[in-house]
């Protein structure tokens, strides 16, 4: 007995994306595919409930639009059927409940009994292929059908679709985590059409800056809120301005003016006045000199001319390390410590590696 073609795609759609025309060849078109859709007057396809497959940020998840979007490929009803377990599923397929299933590649015992073949095109997501299967030879030229479309050019249109639906697992799945308090915060905000106020850096490269070429803020803060901005039903505004100090900054997020900001280093003197999150970036501490400087101890920091940016958790930190410095000069940003230094108004100046990057990378000065 020949066994069936395993059909291995990205084929979990979202439903808000218009089926487009393509130049793949349509499984509707395949004769076989027409003569079984009309004995069986269309299909059926099933998904355990509580994966990838059948979870979405609705309650009929992403099985429905992928039933949707194999019943215009196949020019007949296709129906979703939502099954307990993937026990549940299987035995469905064999007690011919449905046609189709979807899900990762089966195995075990059920590859051992059911004809399943091993050839497929291939899409990977994060954990592996995603297929769609049958138990019945009968449906094989289904799947065969649908396997051309995909080699002849349709896996553009699933893959894009995936990506997709992606996004949407992904806001499902964090929705379910929320607290009853923080599910409440969000509804509030959602229903008034609130913001969320973010102040961003002009000059803390490569967290948060601005970038003259392009007249926007880049960074990697910028790129992690803008991932935050498409799972949470909340929008971002940014508050800060080019020409925002991280004096100002700070400021306008202790009166509670801004809600966010790209970074904030933690330290003693703002740990009971700032609420922290889990870092999703880390640099060390350095004393940034020009390449000729020799190699200082210890004490001889003190004895050196160092600049500090006000309000930044270096300038606590360089103040918790040499107390007794009193040969120090505040600067307003980055930038203006920098240009200091290469002036030779300092001898030091105070801030992360990351500040290197930004001396060679930004201001492309190495």
């Amino acid at each position: 007995m020949r066994k069936l073609t395993l059909l291995a795609a990205a084929l979990l759609i979202f439903c808000a994306i218009p089926f487009e025309a393509s130049a793949a060849e349509l499984p509707s078109d395949d004769p076989a595919v027409k003569t079984l859709a009309a004995e069986r007057g269309g299909f059926t396809i099933g998904s355990s409930e509580g994966t990838y497959e059948a979870s979405g940020g609705s309650k009929t998840g992403l099985i429905v639009p992928l039933s949707e979007l194999l019943a215009e490929l196949l020019d007949c009803p296709v129906a979703p059927v939502l099954l307990g377990s993937d026990t549940e599923t299987r035995n469905a397929l064999k007690n011919h409940v449905i046609d189709f299933a979807v899900g990762m590649p089966p195995g075990g015992g059920f590859t051992e009994t059911h004809p399943i073949a091993e050839r497929s095109p291939s899409l990977f997501t994060g954990g592996g292929s995603v297929v769609i299967y049958s138990s019945e030879l009968a449906l094989e030229p289904v799947i065969e059908a649908v396997n051309r479309y995909i080699e002849t050019g349709g896996i553009e249109i699933f893959s894009s679709w995936y990506m997709e639906a992606e996004k949407e697992f992904a806001r499902y799945t964090l929705s379910t985590l929320y607290t009853p308090e923080e599910q409440a915060w969000l509804d509030a905000l959602a229903e008034s059409g609130g913001t969320v106020s973010v102040a961003l850096e002009s000059d803390n490269y490569p967290v948060s800056f601005y970038n003259e070429q392009d007249d926007e803020f880049q960074g990697i803060a910028v790129e992690v809120l803008s991932q935050i901005d498409d799972l949470l039903p909340v929008d971002f505004t940014v508050a800060t301005t080019k020409d925002s100090t991280w004096n100002e900054i700070i400021g306008e997020l202790e009166l509670g003016k801004v809600s966010v900001v790209s970074q904030l280093l933690f330290s003693e003197a703002r740990r009971n006045r700032f609420l922290f999150g889990e870092p999703y970036a880390t640099s060390q501490y350095a004393l940034i000199s020009k390449a000729d400087t020799p190699t200082l101890e210890r004490y001889q920091v003190v004895g050196s001319r160092v600049g500090t940016v006000l309000g930044t958790a270096y300038e606590d930190m360089y103040f918790e390390w040499f107390p007794d410095n009193r040969n120090s000069t505040p600067y307003d940003t980055h930038d203006q410590g920098l240009d200091a230094l290469e002036r030779g108004e300092i001898d030091l100046l105070m801030g992360s590696r990351y500040m290197m990057l930004m001396q060679m990378n930004y201001r492309e000065k190495p």
